[in-house]
């Protein structure tokens, strides 16, 4: 258990480090929005506004995406791979999809300069987050399956 707990405390801080790089990314977005006010984004073309449909297409799809290979990877544990390291190697995967769905918004905003675009997409990648975040009692399960 103490080998799960030191996964766990490390999975708990690189999460927290992708969550906080989201915070980044709206420090940056109000930056921008203030010293190029009024900020249309850098493409002027209207044939970028399609991204925005292709975006959320890809946050939907992730979503979906987050939860499949989660389960998969939790499920397909290779032999001698210890249980803390596969829930970590699990863990960091998740949280690389719920981050992609801020970096989407993210683009999108430096392409329309839609900060309402970015936010959107901000609160879709925290409830990710929310949903997904590591839990000491899901490890303690996990660990106990892993074991049988």
């Amino acid at each position: 258990m103490a080998d799960l707990g030191r996964h766990y405390r490390v999975s708990r801080t690189i999460g927290a480090a992708m969550i906080a790089s989201l915070l980044v990314y709206a420090v940056v977005v109000e930056m921008v929005r203030a010293r190029f006010a009024p900020f249309e984004g850098f493409a002027r073309f209207p044939q970028w506004e399609v991204l925005r449909y292709v975006f959320v297409g890809l946050a939907v799809a992730d979503a979906v995406l987050v939860r499949i290979l989660k389960a998969r990877l939790l499920a397909a544990r290779p032999a001698g791979v210890a249980p803390g390291a596969a829930l970590q190697m699990a863990s960091i995967v998740t949280f690389a999809l719920c981050e992609a769905v801020g970096v989407f918004g993210f683009v999108l905003f430096l392409v329309t300069g839609s900060a309402v675009d970015f936010y959107f997409f901000l609160v879709l990648s925290l409830l990710l987050f929310g949903i997904h975040f590591p839990r000491w009692d899901q490890w303690q399960e996990w660990a106990r399956r892993f074991a049988r």
